[in-house]
């Protein structure tokens, strides 16, 4: 289901973008993630990463832009018994559909898609690949809070709850899904 919405949304993203190339805005953002691993992995902190990538800022009726994005992100978590973290990096895509507020501030929503691009244990100061152990998707769903000036800089907050498992372990009785904190800084252009 969330795939179908997904791609959905992306679709329409591309038609909307060949529709209103006069109005289209292309941006760069990046900032810091505080992530972690959700549900039923204990014993596990906030791991502090960054995020950096591209959007597109689409118009589609008064109030309303939809803003697909390909971002890099440093994801996964910090044991909280030591030194030891899980590195996940991804290769994003959301799809938010931003809502005007007023001239500066909006509200956004949407769905992402994830990509595993690799993934690391870190243990005692050695790194072991773990990529094989993890499902090479990603499936969530980001809320946020932004502030625009009237120069296309912009300022963002959002929470992306992961809807799926990272572990490709088939255990149904755990659940480690991606819950990530970004702040982000962008320029449009």
């Amino acid at each position: 289901m969330v795939k179908k919405i997904f791609f959905t949304l992306l679709i329409l993203s591309v038609t909307l973008l060949s529709a209103n190339g006069q109005k289209l805005k292309f941006g760069l953002k990046g900032g810091l993630n505080l992530a972690i691993l959700g549900e039923d992995a204990t014993g596990l902190e906030h791991r502090i990463g960054i995020h950096g990538g591209g959007f597109a800022s689409v118009p589609v009726v008064a109030g309303f832009l939809l803003q697909p994005e390909i971002v890099y992100s440093q994801q996964g978590a910090q044991a909280d018994f030591g030194d030891d973290e899980l590195k996940y990096d991804y290769l994003n895509i959301p799809v938010m559909v931003k809502f005007m507020l007023n001239n500066h501030f909006n509200l956004q929503a949407g769905p992402q898609l994830g990509i595993l691009l690799s993934a690391q244990q870190e243990v005692n100061r050695q790194d072991v690949d773990i990529k094989d152990t993890l499902k090479s998707s990603d499936f969530g769903v980001g809320f946020g809070l932004g502030y625009e000036t009237a120069d296309n800089v912009a300022i963002d907050v959002r929470y992306n709850l992961g809807i799926s498992d990272t572990a490709d372990d088939g255990d149904d009785n755990f659940s480690a899904p991606n819950r990530v904190i970004q702040v982000s800084l962008g320029i449009a252009f």
